[in-house]
């Protein structure tokens, strides 16, 4: 099956040939970006922009990768457009545009940034649920996915599939997670919103990924990898290979495979490439979101009380940006002065703000039977 195919391609470090060689190499191995596109159209390219760090945290899509697909977009004659809804975006997307480096790697090739929030949107229906869809991605007459290979702390690992979440806007993002705090819950809502949206091929930047507590908080860690394909779903299975994590742990690959959606299978996906044996690490740390997963549903009320994890801030690294306030989907979170504070009552611990923090100073604090458990 063609659609199932992923390409691995071996990349050390971000340096433009090196990138531009990789990424050449593996869009012709998938049959060139020429046959997928035409001549004027339009192409969106969606990165993973979660917030504005520094590409060397590895927490977004690095600007040589989108910038290089940018390029080749235009080889194609089509006309590349960057975009994304990334956290933050409300109080400034230019600094995330500035502060990830998409806005020098676009600005040197001509090449134009959209940020969501400002674009509008169109409600989309999916089995009885209504989603709001940035219009740049509706319009658009093919869409790029470039997913950064990273840890997430709710859904275990986040990759092709979830990065097409940015293309709800960010307040209707922040209502899907109140709405949704479960990971399999909020799984089904990210692949339906993949399904919405789904893009003609997808680029994955494993060069510097994310372990430990990402997808914002994790520790860089060097893989050398991109990886290319048309089948989001196989892409990710792969990525969960690659890291040790087992496929059908990550809540999105275990939606798609209920639904019959792409390629979860590993024995019927197809790989080209560097082997897949030649880039599998042992040691990579795969967080577990174990109090979401172990507890049922309808139990996780009756244990809160002796069962929890709470967000709460370092003081030591809190600059009081009040990005975790402006994105909480509960209100949860306050400022006063120089503190932040935390109403447990309403919080989903959807860990909306671990994600959005740019100083890494949203912490969690555990019940002792969550700390036994863990």
């Amino acid at each position: 099956m063609t659609d199932s195919l992923v390409h691995i391609e071996k990349c050390e470090g971000y340096a433009e040939e090196r990138v531009r060689a990789s990424i050449r190499r593996g869009l012709g191995a998938m049959g060139g970006l020429g046959e997928l596109i035409r001549p004027g159209w339009r192409v969106l390219i969606k990165p993973n922009l979660l917030s504005a760090r520094a590409p060397e945290r590895a927490v977004t899509t690095h600007p040589s990768v989108v910038g290089i697909v940018a390029e080749e977009v235009m080889r194609c004659g089509a006309v590349p457009v960057v975009g994304d809804s990334p956290g933050g975006a409300l109080k400034g997307v230019a600094r995330v545009w500035r502060n990830t480096g998409m806005e020098e790697a676009c600005g040197k090739r001509g090449v134009s940034l959209q940020g969501f929030e400002v674009s509008g949107s169109v409600p989309r229906n999916l089995d009885g649920r209504t989603y709001s869809i940035s219009k740049p991605v509706l319009d658009a007459d093919f869409v790029i996915n470039l997913p950064k290979l990273k840890t997430h702390t709710l859904e275990v690992y986040t990759g092709a599939v979830k990065n097409m979440f940015g293309a709800v806007p960010g307040l209707a993002k922040a209502g899907l997670h109140k709405l949704h705090p479960k990971p399999h819950d909020f799984a089904e809502i990210l692949v339906d919103v993949f399904s919405l949206t789904t893009p003609g091929i997808s680029i994955m930047d494993g060069v510097l990924s994310m372990e430990g507590p990402g997808p914002s908080s994790g520790r860089p860690r060097s893989l050398g990898v991109l990886l290319f394909g048309r089948d989001a779903v196989a892409m990710d299975v792969v990525a969960c290979r690659i890291i040790g994590a087992a496929p059908l742990d990550v809540p999105t690959n275990k939606v798609a495979a209920v639904r019959g959606l792409g390629t979860s299978d590993p024995e019927r996906i197809r790989l080209s490439g560097v082997d897949l044996e030649q880039v599998t690490v042992t040691d990579y740390e795969i967080p577990s979101n174990f109090l979401h997963r172990l507890v049922p549903k309808g139990l996780l009320g009756l244990l809160r009380r002796h069962i929890w994890v709470h967000p709460r801030e370092d003081r030591d690294r809190c600059q009081m940006c009040n990005l975790c306030v402006e994105s909480c989907p509960t209100q949860a979170i306050g400022s006063a002065g120089n503190e932040l504070s935390f109403d447990y009552a309403r919080c989903t611990t959807c860990l909306c703000c671990h994600e959005v923090c740019p100083h890494e100073a949203i912490v969690f604090d555990m019940s002792w039977l969550a700390r036994r458990i863990h």
